[in-house]
């Protein structure tokens, strides 16, 4: 099982045959989205 609040990783892992619940505890951010994306850091 997997819990996260990246799209990318959660359809992976679903793609991927494991369960998966995405964490939706707070709303998109731009500058979060950017420095998991670009600069590969959370």
């Amino acid at each position: 099982m997997l819990v996260d609040d990246d799209e990318l990783v959660c359809d992976a892992a679903q793609v991927a045959g494991f369960p998966v619940v995405r964490a939706l505890w707070a709303d998109p951010s731009a500058a979060l989205k950017d420095a998991q994306e670009r600069e590969g850091r959370t």
